[in-house]
């Protein structure tokens, strides 16, 4: 008798899931983070399904037994199997453990289709995926940066870290916001401390000169920093303490209202150093900085495909104070970028490539002495326009685009030492016009049966122009010394 109870329940139990569906979510066992690109699989067949950006999964067992094996693997995960059974109750909510997996950072040269940061000649582009930041504990973008070996960090007694490539130099080296421009207009360079890797998906950089798309400041290579545009989790808070009286606070709230993505974002944090020669805090040194961010993109798609794209809009803006209380030196600076940009097809134009953005700068600089004093105090603004326009033939793919971009700074430089003849500009409005041309051609060949392309032909041409003129120039006063009771 109990053995036809067992064949009955059997047969009950397979004409219940007959259709059937089955959901869940995988997530880290460690951060609770969702997991997307989860492969999940009925072990012995060849159906399956993946996860989302969202983490969650649908899977078909119609016609499945209960003892049947469903297998969850993720390359940077260990592998779980599970019976059926075991998914048919509860809210099936996957959990898998993380593994260490130790690779260097993937470089790729020469591929057909790329990112927009790669659309022309052929680079060697690495990729820095911001999971790893959150992996290894580092403290900003620039511990990042380090793990790349062609990359070299430099860190000031200020805090500000600067970047080269490949033993060239940091002024050399163009830093990008989601396309966006970030160095400073004086010295060229930027201070990657600043950057909150809350809601960054990714880093790109480019090594080697890449100046046709970019322009003649980057000699030695391009690092763009690419926000999330996608929704990953509602609300982060994370803090960090160290050593020197140090600590970071980040937040961070996402939303997703149907195709328009929002990210909220701000960094906090400062430290303090005493000098060995001295006991009192109050004469030590003080850093402190703030980071806003706000990244938005709306998915836009109109009537008959015409107009299908991203538009993205792109805020930030980092406060930064520097005082050292024993050499009587004061920086502080506010650096605010602020951009919108659309990619994708835009009716008769076709695919394009449209941003407008602004940057502006503000810092004051101090250094107060036994024989005198420097204050310098800078103001920056400046406007950019570019778009870009792409054709795509198949075998030929063609893109041709300009910039424009007009810049204001303001520049005074005052200072009163005993010691040195004081000569020279004093203060002046330092204005720039530039005008880009640049256009990228690439043909392909033929290729063998399995369309891969066996030879290329890239060609490429870049002009600029650039006007630079003073206004309002002031020139030091030249004093010349009284000469008294001079002996020979």
């Amino acid at each position: 008798m109990t053995k036809y109870l067992t064949i009955l329940n059997i047969i009950i139990f397979q004409s219940f899931i007959l259709g059937q569906t089955i959901t869940g979510s995988v997530k880290d066992r460690i951060t609770n983070g969702n997991l997307d690109g989860v492969n999940i699989t009925i072990q012995g067949t060849a159906e399956g399904t993946s996860t989302d950006s969202e983490g969650a999964f649908t899977l078909d067992i119609s016609g499945l037994s209960k003892d049947q094996m469903i297998k969850f693997q993720h390359i940077g995960y260990d592998e779980l199997t599970l019976p059926l059974d075991s998914l048919l109750t509860g809210s099936n909510i996957i959990m898998l453990q993380p593994r260490v997996l130790q690779f260097e950072a993937v470089e790729t040269a020469g591929i057909k289709r790329k990112p927009a940061i790669e659309k022309d000649l052929p680079q060697t582009v690495a990729i820095l995926q911001a999971e790893a930041f959150e992996l290894r504990a580092f403290v900003d973008a620039g511990d990042l940066l380090a793990t790349d070996q062609s990359v070299q960090i430099e860190e000031s007694l200020s805090g500000r870290k600067t970047i080269s490539i490949r033993g060239g130099n940091a002024d050399d080296v163009l830093v990008l916001y989601n396309g966006f421009r970030l160095n400073r207009p004086y010295d060229n360079v930027f201070d990657l401390s600043l950057i909150d890797m809350q809601n960054i998906e990714q880093i790109e950089i480019v090594k080697g000169g890449h100046s046709v798309l970019y322009g003649p400041d980057a000699f030695s290579g391009v690092v763009n920093i690419v926000p999330k545009n996608t929704k990953d989790k509602n609300v982060r808070f994370s803090q960090q303490f160290g050593s020197y009286s140090s600590g970071f606070w980040n937040g961070n709230v996402q939303a997703q209202l149907g195709n328009t993505f929002l990210s909220l974002g701000q960094k906090q944090g400062s430290y303090k150093r005493v000098f060995e020669d001295l006991d009192v805090e109050n004469n030590g040194l003080l850093t402190k900085l703030t980071h806003r961010s706000m990244d938005m993109s709306n998915r836009i798609k109109g009537k008959n495909n015409k107009v299908n794209g991203n538009l993205e809009f792109n805020l930030t803006q980092d406060d930064q104070l520097f005082n050292n209380k024993r050499d009587f030196n004061k920086i502080k600076s506010q650096n605010q970028l602020f951009g919108v940009q659309y990619n994708g097809l835009l009716g008769l134009l076709g695919e394009v490539e449209i941003a407008i953005g602004n940057h502006k700068l503000q810092e004051t600089q101090g250094l107060n002495s036994y024989t005198g004093f420097v204050s310098r105090e800078l103001d920056h603004n400046a406007n950019k326009f570019e778009v870009r326009k792409y054709v795509n033939l198949k075998r030929l793919e063609w893109m041709f685009g300009t910039q424009m971009e007009k810049s204001l700074l303001k520049y005074w430089d005052d200072r009163n030492l005993s010691n040195v003849k004081q000569v020279g500009l004093k203060g002046a409005d330092l204005n720039r016009d530039q005008f880009g041309f640049a256009t990228v051609l690439k043909i392909h060949s033929k290729g063998d049966d399995a369309g891969k392309w066996l030879t290329d032909l890239d060609v490429s041409f870049r002009h600029d122009q650039v006007k630079d003129y003073k206004e309002n120039l002031v020139y030091r006063e030249i004093m010349i010394p009284t000469l008294k009771d001079e002996h020979f």
